[in-house]
């Protein structure tokens, strides 16, 4: 999860199809543009909640990450690695903007 060169608000995010590890598909491009824009609008949930709703906010988000997974399921994107990556940026932004112990 970390090193990648894309960060959004401070976030390390896959950016790539290998970073992402979906399958290698003429379609894989465009299912890892799509996973990682969902990987910023999921950190600016949490990153913009308040903290009351901040528990909420994390299962939206990564409810969001694992729809679009599902959505490019057929790249791979529903696989248990580009799923284990779109936990890390939820729990990377949980840390970073609300702290402390994730689920």
């Amino acid at each position: 999860m970390f090193g990648y060169a894309q960060k959004h608000r401070g976030i390390a995010i896959p950016s790539t199809v290998d970073e992402w590890q979906l399958y290698d598909k003429p379609t894989s491009p465009a299912a890892a543009k799509a996973l990682t824009q969902a990987a910023r609008e999921a950190i600016d949930m949490i990153a913009d909640a308040k903290i009351s709703d901040a528990k909420a906010i994390q299962r939206t988000a990564l409810k969001h990450l694992h729809t679009v997974c599902e959505k490019f399921a057929a790249n791979g994107a529903y696989d248990s690695e580009p799923i284990g990556e779109a936990g890390s940026v939820i729990e990377a932004a949980w840390t970073e903007f609300v702290g402390g112990a994730t689920w």
